[in-house]
């Protein structure tokens, strides 16, 4: 018994939480067939519409101007292996958007890829909603019910930050972000400069992250961005093995749990009002887990139950934008407060603290004086508390939590430009740098990328990401952790 005890005391003390999203399978043969013949499609579409301009013209007026396709292959290198994935990977992804606006809402928003790896394709459904909307010009008043999946703007700093405290998100590499919204009802009534927006959400989604898998008592990933936890732990002199499991349960019992938010603003526009006032009591989007650990003391054998546990939250936000001629400047603020539940006895929870942020933000247009696109961002955040403790079911905190912060940066400064560098042949050059630099932890992640339009609807993709720290430390973090996975990539887009 205290070989057992002593064991499960070292298994637990470096359990690394995770969050568990199955996908399914695509097999490279599929992935190599959709490859082919997307560039197959590509480069005949291209080299027919060259040769038939005017009958291209005429197929694109009899296209529904409310939808549109976008069609990505892409090559990715890594700077480093992985024992996740490879140095070099393909990319292939496809998404559609349907719009209509006016009495009528209608928006579908979906998209849907896959890497050159087994059991990486992914997909995501950020929008996905019908409405009505109502407009009385004499009295100056608007209003619109919508029902569905729909992105509210509660909070800039969530969106800029990707705190995912509203609206959850999806990623596949922690650093591209599309905000995913809310399901339910939402309704929204402006009169002359006063807005109020109010919705119920019956269903929970939570964040779609890089995604891991149980196989063979293993937690394994395709994606090197992802985080998982130990396959093994220190026992005396030996490493010995971690088995893990998911636990059966119900989905119903996880997505069925609804939540409501509230909004008010003052203002010309809703989607940058003077102020706005938010809250929302929801599910927590980043969903905690429970694990019962255990180990055999007749093999020494690691044996570790994972289960998701829906948590609930109350999030408030504040925003005051200011936007003069070319200028436009946001102060933004916004706290949450967890209820978060108690393990059960034997077992151990994840605890997320309170999360309090509070950030500015100024864009600058030049594009007037330089008569071509020329915009530069400037932004500031600060994060307070907003960490992950591992309890037990006595409140004791666990020796180890892997994963440490509910965010990547705690007081990130990042500077960005998007600009049209050059033209040829008319056509310009469009180029967009970020460099972010936490000072809490010392390290950066610059970001850049240039697009070039070689077709009225072809254009050839370049983009580079290079994270690092001053100095490591012993707090884990997301610029330490992933700061070998500098890479470069490019390749071609296609706009139906």
């Amino acid at each position: 018994m205290k070989k057992t005890a002593k064991l499960r005391q070292i298994i637990d003390s470096i359990y690394a939480s995770l969050f568990i999203w199955a996908m399914p399978q695509v097999s490279l043969v599929i992935f190599k067939s959709l490859v082919m013949l997307s560039a197959i499609f590509l480069v005949s579409t291209f080299a027919w519409a060259s040769q038939n301009q005017s009958r291209f013209q005429r197929l694109e007026s009899t296209v529904d101007k409310n939808f549109s396709l976008n069609a990505q292959l892409s090559g990715v290198q890594y700077f480093s292996e992985s024992a996740e994935d490879s140095n070099f990977q393909q990319q292939a992804e496809v998404q559609a958007l349907y719009e209509k606006q006016g009495t009528l809402l209608v928006k579908a928003k979906g998209l849907v890829g896959t890497f050159s790896l087994s059991k990486s394709s992914y997909f995501a459904a950020p929008e996905f909603f019908v409405g009505l909307s109502s407009e009385n010009a004499a009295a100056d008043e608007k209003s619109q019910v919508v029902f569905g999946r729909k992105i509210k703007n509660f909070s800039f700093l969530d969106q800029q930050q990707n705190l995912g405290l509203f609206n959850s998100y999806f990623t596949n590499d922690m650093i591209r972000y599309q905000q995913q919204g809310l399901v339910g009802v939402h309704t929204q009534l402006q009169f002359k400069k006063i807005g109020f927006y109010a919705g119920y959400y019956p269903i929970y989604l939570p964040n779609q992250g890089p995604q891991v898998y149980e196989e063979d008592g293993e937690i394994r990933s395709s994606n090197r961005w992802s985080q998982k936890p130990p396959s093994q732990f220190r026992f005396g002199n030996l490493d010995r093995e971690i088995v893990y499991a998911i636990r059966d349960y119900d989905i119903d019992d996880i997505i069925q749990n609804g939540g409501e938010g509230l909004s008010l603003y003052f203002g010309e526009s809703s989607q940058r009002p003077w102020i706005q006032a938010s809250y929302a009591r929801k599910p927590v989007n980043q969903i905690p887990l429970t694990r019962d650990t255990y180990g055999t003391a007749s093999n020494f054998i690691g044996q570790v139950n994972l289960s998701p546990v829906v948590t609930y939250s109350q999030a408030q936000a504040v925003d005051l934008n200011f936007d003069i001629a070319n200028i436009k400047s946001t102060i933004s603020y916004l706290e949450d407060r967890v209820f978060n539940k108690v393990a059960a006895e034997g077992e151990t929870l994840q605890f997320l603290k309170p999360l309090k942020m509070y950030g500015i933000w100024v864009a600058v247009d030049f594009s007037e004086f330089f008569r071509r696109k020329m915009e530069i961002e400037v932004s500031y955040a600060e994060l307070n508390d907003g960490e992950i403790q591992d309890l037990l079911a006595d409140g004791r905190t666990s020796i180890f939590t892997y994963t440490g912060q509910r965010s990547l940066f705690k007081k990130p400064v990042s500077v960005k430009l998007n600009s049209e560098l050059l033209f040829i042949e008319t056509r310009p050059l469009s180029t967009a740098f970020k460099w972010t630099y936490d000072e809490f932890y010392n390290g950066s992640l610059f970001s850049g990328s240039i697009s070039y339009q070689t077709h009225a609807r072809l254009n050839l993709n370049f983009g580079f990401d290079l994270l690092g720290v001053e100095e490591e430390t012993k707090e884990a973090h997301f610029l330490q952790d992933k700061q070998a996975n500098d890479r470069v990539y490019g390749g071609l887009e296609y706009v139906f």
